[in-house]
């Protein structure tokens, strides 16, 4: 049989609870820490995301700026065959 004594259960108190009641500041300047390096996460996504969506807005707008030049020369030249 196996021994599950030492495995803390959810109706125990938080680790870093424990932690703190002890003075062991370790294991709150560790999760300081990671939430730190999470947020520095976050703020790449969304300096990532936003350079992305920039880029697709720059190209949907140069493509939609092409397709109407060529429209317009379509136009123009369809105009000039039939007024000549």
């Amino acid at each position: 049989m196996t021994d599950f004594s030492d495995l803390k259960m959810p109706q125990q108190e938080d680790y870093l609870v424990e932690a703190a009641r002890n003075g062991d500041h370790n294991g709150l300047q560790m999760t300081e820490k990671r939430n730190g390096h999470h947020k520095r996460e976050r703020l790449y996504l969304y300096v990532m995301l936003g350079l992305i969506l920039l880029a697709n807005f720059g190209l949907l707008y140069c493509i939609r700026r092409r397709m109407k030049r060529q429209i317009d020369q379509e136009m123009n030249s369809q105009v000039q065959n039939t007024v000549s």
